[in-house]
């Protein structure tokens, strides 16, 4: 099957779903979504701690590529739960065995179900993937998928007047912020730096 189109062979070995929901019995506070995935999860309690006091923060986050049916159908239900004041997504680092196009075209469906279900929206960056013996190193293969998607995130973003959140030039060029034998998750340093630029760019609404 075309790698342009959904494939259930390309699902990975396990495929997860962690949603999470901020003091949800509060219908009164104001609310922001991170929809993503592992890096998501891992930049998520700082972006609710220096949030606190101005927006509750959920979370979806999700291994599965955006074409999956599982998710296109998980990501509308969750954006509907709330009427969210502001939803940033950060989703491009699965689905490696899909194409340019079908990325281009699984961000497309998401950044529009997010257009229409809030009245802000971020479309961040994939950030860097590093060498698993050394992750400050570039993985040459994947920073070139990341970079092109990066792109395409881009354009998505400037298609539906949302904004654009450079997470990849948040850390790109910094050392020791990396798990030892991960290139692609951080240590809480990092997961820091990405938490204040998602901050900085919701409260720049």
């Amino acid at each position: 099957m075309s790698a342009d189109m959904f494939a259930p062979e390309l699902r990975e070995v396990i495929e997860w779903t962690d949603a999470w929901q901020d003091h949800a019995e509060d219908c009164a506070a104001p609310r922001v979504l991170l929809v993503g995935d592992s890096i998501a999860r891992d930049y998520y309690p700082f972006v609710r701690d220096l949030l606190t006091g101005r927006y509750r923060v959920d979370r979806f986050c999700t291994s599965r590529f955006g074409l999956d049916p599982f998710f296109i159908d998980e990501a509308a239900r969750y954006m509907s739960l709330r009427r969210y004041a502001v939803i940033h997504v950060n989703h491009g680092l699965h689905g490696q065995a899909y194409s340019a196009a079908a990325y281009e075209d699984a961000l497309d469906k998401l950044i529009r179900m997010a257009a229409e279900a809030c009245p802000h929206v971020i479309a961040a960056a994939s950030t860097p993937v590093g060498l698993k013996e050394n992750p400050s190193e570039p993985e040459p293969e994947r920073t070139a998928q990341v970079l092109e998607r990066n792109k395409i995130a881009r354009r998505v973003a400037e298609k539906y007047g949302a904004r654009y959140n450079d997470l990849y030039g948040a850390v790109d060029g910094l050392t020791g912020l990396k798990k030892v034998g991960d290139g692609t998750h951080f240590l809480p340093e990092g997961s820091t730096i990405l938490g204040r630029k998602v901050v900085e760019e919701i409260l720049a609404f």
